[in-house]
C-alpha cells in the first residue's frame, strides 16, 4: 500500500448576472454648507427623478457621506460628497439609462458599476466536486501505470479561498428592471451582454494505492 498526492483543478467562465451601481454626487465650494447643499441637492434631483419613473427610493442604499478640506494656494476648499449604491439584475438599458439621466440634468456625479454572480459559494462547491474527480483521474492514470489502484483518500486540502469571496451576492431587486424608462435615443449598446469572470478551484489530495 502506497500514496499517490495529486492536485486537481476545476476552471469555468460564468456570465455575471448582478450589478452594483454607486453613484457618488460631489461638490466643491468656498465653505462648508454650500458644498453639502450641492452634494444633497444633486443626489435628491436624481432620486427624485427616479422616483417619479416608478422605482422605490427606500430600496436604493446610503454607501458614503463624506465632507473635507484641503488647502490649496493658502486658499480653504471644502468637498461634500454623498454617495448611494443601487443593486439590480444586470440590464443594459439600466445603465444606458442612468447615464442618460445624469447627462440630461448635466448632474456631477462619479458612477462606478461592478458586476457580479448570485451563486458564488455554489458555483465554487461544483467547481470543488470536479477539481476532486480531476485529482482521482490523474490519480488513476497515475496509479495504472505503476500496476496499481487508488483504493481510498488519506488526506485533502481544499483551501478557503473561495469563503472569502461574496458568496450571498442576492440582495438585488427585480423592481428595478424593468420600471425605469427606456433609452430615449436607442443605443446599439442594449443588445451587450453581461461581463464574463472565470472563477476556479484546486485541491491538493493523497490518494491511497495498492
Amino acid at each position: 500500500m502506497g500514496k499517490l498526492r495529486v492536485v486537481g483543478k476545476a476552471r469555468r467562465e460564468y456570465t455575471c448576472d448582478i450589478m452594483y451601481i454607486k453613484l457618488s454626487f460631489k461638490a466643491w465650494a468656498d465653505d462648508t454648507a454650500q458644498a453639502i447643499a450641492t452634494s444633497m441637492s444633486q443626489c435628491d434631483m436624481f432620486l427624485e427623478i427616479l422616483e417619479q419613473q416608478g422605482i422605490d427610493i427606500n430600496m436604493i442604499h446610503m454607501s458614503n457621506a463624506d465632507v473635507s478640506q484641503e488647502m490649496y494656494d493658502e486658499k480653504h476648499e471644502i468637498s461634500a460628497e454623498r454617495e448611494i449604491e443601487l443593486r439590480l439584475p444586470f440590464d443594459m438599458n439600466v445603465i444606458n439609462r442612468l447615464s442618460e439621466i445624469i447627462k440630461e440634468n448635466n448632474l456631477k456625479v462619479d458612477m462606478d458599476i461592478s458586476f457580479k454572480l448570485t451563486n458564488m459559494l455554489a458555483l465554487h462547491e461544483q467547481l470543488l466536486k470536479e477539481a476532486v474527480l480531476d485529482s482521482k483521474k490523474k490519480a488513476e492514470m497515475l496509479a495504472a501505470a505503476m500496476g496499481q489502484k487508488v483504493v481510498g483518500i488519506e488526506k485533502l486540502d481544499a483551501g478557503d479561498r473561495y469563503r472569502a469571496c461574496d458568496s450571498e451576492e442576492k440582495a438585488y431587486y427585480d423592481q428595478f428592471s424593468h420600471k425605469i424608462g427606456e433609452v430615449h435615443q436607442r443605443s446599439r449598446s442594449n443588445r451587450l451582454q453581461a461581463p464574463l469572470v472565470t472563477e476556479f478551484e484546486s485541491v491538493d489530495v493523497e490518494w491511497i494505492i495498492e
